[in-house]
């Protein structure tokens, strides 16, 4: 048994396990949340499966497939994340304003200038 053998099988073998706590993680967890995360990473280690599988045969031919399917996975992390979000309240510590609440940046911006000084200012090129 060579040393690439030994690299490739022990790969394997995380990988394995990997894949068993993460359907378990998937699972248990309580909220959808959870299980969308969980089945991102149980792609995200498909993906080295066949990479591994793809390094053991020396073959090229799967990296194609690996990149439509991490592209699939980004993708679809990325709908949920937008589109999942749920009724979570804002705190407006991070800078955002909560619903209901009044936007303390109101009245410091100007005045958007009456429709006349807009067509004067472009007459003159400005």
């Amino acid at each position: 048994m060579t040393m690439d053998n030994v690299c490739l099988y022990g790969a394997a073998g995380m990988l394995v396990v990997a894949a068993a706590l993460v359907l378990i993680r998937t699972v248990i967890g309580p909220s959808v949340f959870d299980r969308a995360v969980g089945l991102d990473t149980l792609s995200a280690i498909c993906l080295a499966a066949i990479a591994v599988d793809a390094a053991q045969h020396h073959d090229g031919q799967y990296l194609p497939i690996l990149l439509l399917l991490a592209l699939v996975g980004f993708t679809g992390s990325v709908c949920l994340a937008r589109f999942g979000g749920g009724g979570e309240e804002i705190s407006g510590e991070d800078g955002c304003v909560a619903p209901g609440q009044p936007d303390p940046l109101s009245g410091t911006l100007p005045e958007p200038l009456p429709e006349r000084e807009l067509e004067k200012r472009r007459e003159e090129g400005l």
